[in-house]
């Protein structure tokens, strides 16, 4: 009798185990894919929460240059300012570097385009106008179709003189999604954004850069680089930004 009891007690932990699975599994199939699988099916991404503004976000980065260089730069949102619909958040930029440290204050907004970034007043009293405002990462893309944004932008002495212009396109490309490490943490799915601007001065010269993001979900950037080259195909360049502390977290 306790050999027929023990029989069926293990043919019910079976049945309960196999429940258990097929339930865990209905509920992975129908949770939130990754931002890694939305690529590989070619569907959009939505890029919103990977690179969530609101008060008091932070974000400090440790940038080195392919020379040896090495600097802080830091970005704190210190206010936002409701106007009906929109929403500005004002935004702290600084930089350390050689014992110095560069001050400027910036505006951005989310809107249908992305994340814009709407102006920037530097420490000298200077200020750079974008007209449209400028896409610095789009609300949504896929890998097939690369973002492409226009704007002008001025920029204006403290007696609110024109000093120069000039006129630049932005192209957003989705390149992939992967992980990323560094001193503040580690991050999976983080999507990896390739940007490449060109500008066009007054005399109708141009001028092309290149450079790559990694957003982290729920947190932002967690990784940057610059001065990539025109023939490099690797997202490689002069000088590399890791994240090093922030306010937002992926928890």
């Amino acid at each position: 009798m306790s050999i027929i009891l023990s029989i069926d007690n293990w043919r019910r932990l079976f049945l309960n185990c196999a429940a258990f699975f097929l339930l865990c599994c209905l509920f992975t199939s129908c949770g939130e894919p990754t931002a890694e699988e939305l690529i590989r099916k070619g569907e959009s991404v939505s890029l919103q929460n990977y690179y969530p503004i609101h008060d008091n976000s932070s974000w400090v980065h440790e940038w080195r240059s392919t020379r040896g260089d090495k600097w802080r730069g830091s970005m704190t949102v210190v206010r936002k300012i409701e106007k009906g619909p929109d929403v500005t958040y004002i935004v702290i930029d600084s930089t350390e570097e050689s014992g110095s440290l560069l001050i400027s204050q910036s505006g951005y907004s989310w809107d249908q385009s992305g994340l814009t970034h709407l102006y920037k007043i530097n420490s000298n009293g200077d200020s750079i106008h974008f007209n449209p405002p400028r896409v610095v990462v789009p609300g949504s893309m896929t890998a097939e179709l690369p973002f492409r944004s226009d704007y002008r932008y001025a920029v204006y002495s403290p007696s609110n003189e024109v000093r120069y212009s000039g006129n630049v396109r932005l192209v957003h490309k989705l390149e992939k999604a992967e992980k990323v490490e560094s001193n503040a943490g580690v991050w999976d799915d983080c999507v990896v954004v390739k940007t490449i601007r060109t500008d066009t001065d007054t005399d109708g010269k141009t001028y092309t850069r290149r450079k790559a993001v990694w957003l982290a979900k729920d947190v932002g950037p967690v990784k940057l680089i610059s001065g990539i080259p025109e023939t490099s195909k690797q997202l490689k360049g002069d000088l590399i930004g890791l994240l090093i502390s922030t306010t937002n977290t992926s928890d």
